[in-house]
């Protein structure tokens, strides 16, 4: 499935722009924090995050199906922090949309390398999407694994 984007992004990484009935993937804004504090409450994440880190959305008809956040460093590695989809679009390919998103705005803005830090128990769907992209797991650290794939062109 070939992501759509708004018109924002879709200037910036030359993806096909969605209309109302597509799943859209687009930056995140103000008024969106509280629905995705209902996809993930306080007690799961810290809600400053959501004023810390670039989070992308995905939404189809005006409803948010799901989020992911991510930096990018300066030394060329884009780390994945957080990813979010709403249990009715689970399996419907939107966590897919919004890494592929994710990972072409980081290689515009120059990211060579992408982490993804997952608890070693559970996360089997983000550990099938990774797996898909590309990515393996080249650490393990006690609860968590090192996710790693690299994004430069050969």
């Amino acid at each position: 499935m070939i992501p759509r984007v708004d018109e924002v992004l879709g200037d910036f990484i030359g993806y096909p722009v969605g209309g109302y009935d597509d799943v859209v993937v687009r930056m995140m804004a103000p008024l969106d924090i509280p629905e995705l504090r209902k996809i993930s409450p306080s007690d799961v994440k810290n809600p400053f995050d959501f004023l810390v880190y670039s989070t992308l959305v995905a939404e189809q008809q005006g409803r948010i199906l799901g989020y992911t956040q991510y930096y990018v460093t300066v030394d060329g590695v884009l780390h994945s922090l957080a990813i979010r989809i709403i249990p009715e679009s689970k399996g419907q390919g939107v966590g897919s949309m919004l890494m592929d998103v994710k990972e072409a705005i980081a290689i515009k803005a120059g990211a060579k390398t992408h982490l993804y830090i997952i608890a070693t128990e559970g996360e089997e769907a983000l550990k099938k999407i990774v797996t898909k992209m590309g990515m393996h797991k080249c650490q393990k650290h006690g609860a968590v694994e090192f996710w790693v794939r690299s994004m430069e062109t050969v």
